[in-house]
């Protein structure tokens, strides 16, 4: 299974991704708040793949007030080279950036 993340059509990333997890967060009343839903999603990977892993941690530092700060994020999980689901952000930002380092596992 591999997965495809598309940001702004810009920065591609696919041998980088291990695994994404979507959360749907709907308020108490959720027929009444509808538009209220919190979505988010938890993509985890490796840096040093290849590919501009760098570009994640530039979106992260910009600020809530910069328009360039919501991005449209687009994952993708394939498997056996089929399409097994799509997600689109159309406007989505970044709540928290995490990296971690080690010298063991290589």
């Amino acid at each position: 299974m591999g997965f495809k993340v598309t940001i702004s059509g810009e920065t591609t990333l696919e041998k980088c991704v291990q695994s994404t997890s979507l959360r749907i967060d709907p308020p108490d009343n959720y027929i009444d708040s509808f538009p209220y839903t919190k979505n988010s999603i938890e993509i985890t990977g490796l840096i040093g793949t290849g590919e501009p892993t760098h570009r994640l941690y530039e979106w992260s530092l910009l600020q809530a007030n910069d328009p360039l700060c919501y991005k449209e994020v687009i994952v993708e999980e394939i498997k056996a080279d089929v399409l097994v689901r799509k997600v689109i952000f159309s406007k989505a930002f970044v709540v928290n950036y995490t990296e971690n380092y080690t010298n063991t596992g290589f």
